[in-house]
């Protein structure tokens, strides 16, 4: 609402996403602009997911037309 890039990277390459700890706090950013196809963010929603956390950020991603972050790339292919 007040400006924030909630896709800028950081000195490691990872945007906020990445840092929440929370499930509401990842639907925040998520439902505010925040993309869950950068790298890093996509690999970290799958962990979180993959692991059995975060049930409704799943649901979330497959109703807003990210269900493709949910699945790695395959080798050789970023």
């Amino acid at each position: 609402a007040h400006g924030a890039n909630l896709n800028a990277l950081d000195k490691e390459g990872k945007p906020p996403l990445t840092w929440v700890l929370g499930e509401g706090m990842a639907l925040l950013l998520l439902e505010h602009g925040s993309d869950p196809r950068i790298d890093k963010a996509a690999e970290f929603l799958r962990e979180k997911i993959g692991h059995g956390e975060w049930p409704r950020v799943k649901v979330w991603l497959r109703a807003h037309g990210y269900a493709d972050v949910l699945v790695a790339p395959k080798p050789g292919k970023a």
